[in-house]
């Protein structure tokens, strides 16, 4: 792809990712253009050279918001993408963070735990955001086992739009 001023990121965490825009304005960078590639990675879009140089420079600036960055040369980049999955069939008991986390990090890094609160209406699922690397859809059975009683949990990747 034909990017002439372009950075290629990696984003800290899901959060920034969502207000990657916002910071970018607060910053007085506006103008840049935003591509979403996959997983936590962005190709910064620069109207300049100069401007996308002077950005690369200010490591301290961006450092906020990015674990790595560097000018976009048709490299590979690894791998990686966004996954919501919905957690079926856990026992209402057993909703724990901890717990679900743990079902959730069998399938990639968990980026976004399960909310899990009383303003919650449907207790039958809970839904997380993992960051996995391979391309199939998860759709696959967890055992977990509890006072000597296994329960047979579903995960199921959601279908984006």
């Amino acid at each position: 792809m034909g990017v002439g001023c372009g950075l290629v990121g990696r984003v800290s965490d899901l959060k920034k990712l969502a207000k990657l825009r916002v910071w970018l304005h607060l910053i007085g960078q506006s103008k840049v253009g935003i591509r979403y590639i996959g997983g936590l990675w962005v190709l910064l879009v620069f109207d300049s050279s100069v401007c996308m140089d002077e950005f690369l420079r200010a490591r301290e600036v961006w450092k906020v918001c990015f674990n790595s960055l560097e000018k976009w040369e048709a490299q590979l980049l690894p791998k990686e993408r966004l996954a919501w999955v919905k957690i079926l069939g856990l026992p209402l008991c057993l909703y724990d963070r901890g717990i679900l986390d743990d079902i959730g990090g069998k399938f990639g890094a968990v980026v976004q735990s399960a909310e899990i609160d009383e303003s919650v209406a449907d207790l039958s699922y809970v839904l997380l955001g993992i960051l996995c690397d391979h391309e199939g859809r998860i759709n696959d059975t967890v055992t977990v086992k509890w006072k000597e009683v296994n329960f047979f949990v579903l995960v199921e990747e959601e279908m984006g739009d």
